[in-house]
Parts: structure tokens; sequence; C-alpha cells
């Protein structure tokens, strides 16, 4: 290996499966009046699970954020319809990636056998799981989950599927490692919630020959975006190869 490309990172060292990056994160993408709304709606509405998944599904790609921008400073309000709406439109979309796109079976294998679960490793017996989960956001305050809640970090996509993911034996990992030693470019984006840029920067801390590009405005998938700028410094950094 000589040079490696990283887009849209997660860290070697794991994260928490009640995604709490993503929530924390989430002030930062919307902007404080934004976020302020949509803690006004998960407050009223109780639905802190669905507004992650729908805002980190409009992050993904070129992001989409004024939309949501209405939609929650018109639910804070009292009028939750183009919320509502918008939350719809999300949904089939994400329903629409058929497995020749993203397989699902795939993805809640490795991530529920990768991630760091409070009930222990993939083996760990599916009773006590959920009391598990919940002693472990018992331990957040509102300031750790803000704009969201601790029915968000219980109830996300990823630890609902990841608590009723069949006991399975894995290979025990050997630890978080550092990137090898070669000029490694890793892509981030400052609108992604799918993989938040504080992600990429804790990656970036552990790989030695490690340039991180962030990319402002940029979502999830940061070459698929075709930011000018950022297309060039990936065809350098190719290029070098051939010198």
């Amino acid at each position: 290996m000589s040079r490696l490309v990283l887009d849209s990172v997660v860290p070697a060292d794991g994260v928490s499966l009640l995604s709490i990056d993503p929530i924390r994160a989430a002030e930062r993408v919307l902007g404080e009046a934004t976020a302020r709304d949509l803690a006004t709606v998960v407050r009223n509405e109780r639905n802190g699970p669905q507004m992650l998944d729908m805002l980190t599904g409009l992050s993904v790609g070129a992001p989409r954020g004024n939309d949501a921008q209405k939609a929650l400073s018109q639910a804070a309000g009292g009028d939750t319809g183009y919320l509502e709406g918008l939350q719809a439109g999300v949904s089939r979309v994400m329903k629409s990636w058929t497995a020749e796109k993203l397989s699902q079976g795939l993805h809640a294998s490795t991530l529920c056998a990768d991630m760091p679960a409070p009930w222990g490793d993939a083996s760990a017996p599916l009773e006590g799981r959920q009391a598990a989960l919940e002693r472990e956001a018992a331990k957040l305050t509102d300031d750790d989950l803000y704009p969201f809640d601790r029915q968000t970090a219980t109830g996300n996509g990823i630890a609902q599927q990841c608590l009723n993911w069949p006991p399975v034996d894995v290979p025990k990992p050997d630890g978080p490692k550092d990137l090898p030693d070669v000029p490694v470019l890793l892509l981030a984006g400052t609108l992604d919630l799918s993989t938040p840029l504080e992600w990429a920067q804790r990656a970036a801390a552990r790989a030695p020959g490690g340039k991180l590009v962030v990319v402002e405005n940029a979502g999830h998938g940061v070459q698929s975006q075709k930011d000018p700028e950022t297309l060039r410094t990936l065809r350098a950094f190719v290029a070098a190869l051939a010198g």
C-alpha cells in the first residue's frame, strides 16, 4: 500500500451505539437557530429518533438543509405539516435503496459485530441488552444530548437494529491501531451527519501520513458532490503515484 484515500470516515477506535457524535454534531451542522427549533420539536412531538434519521438522510450526498430549516421552524411554531411531508419524502427515498445499492443485512451484521455496545460484544444474549442500553443512556446529561433527548440515544436505528441482532461469536478485534504510515487523504463534509466531521478528525489523529480535507457545505460521500477544489486535490494526490 503506497497511498490511501478515505471518504466519510469512521474512526478505528469505534463509535457509540447511542449515536452520541451525530447527536452532538447536529447543532454545528444545523446552526443555533435551527437546533433550537429542533429541540422544541423533539420535546413537543417526542420524535427524536425519527428526526435524527431524517436529518441524517438529508445530509447524504448534496445536503438539502434549507428544507429542514423551514420544516423545523414551522413545526416549532405548531404547524407540523411541512415537516411530516419532508419526513415521508426522505423515507421514500431511503426505502428505494435496493440490495444492489446497499445490502442492509451486510450493513447490520458489520455494524453490530464491530461497534462497541453497552451490553458487551456481539455474542451477548438478547436478554439484558435493553437494560444495559438504558443504563448507558442514563449517564448522559441533557447537554450531552442537545438538541435531541435520551429517547433518541436509545431509539436510534442502529441501536435498535443491534439490540435485536442475533448473538454471534466473532473474532475479537486487536484494538484500534494507527493507519499505515503512508500518505493518507481523509475527506469530510461539514454537513455530514452520517459520518460527522468529528469522526474524520479522530481518524486523522491516528494517521501518521494523514491530511484531512474538510469540505464546507458537503455531506456524506464527498467525492460524489464534485466539489472542484476537492477533486483537484484528489487528482493530484492520486497522480503522485506515478511520480
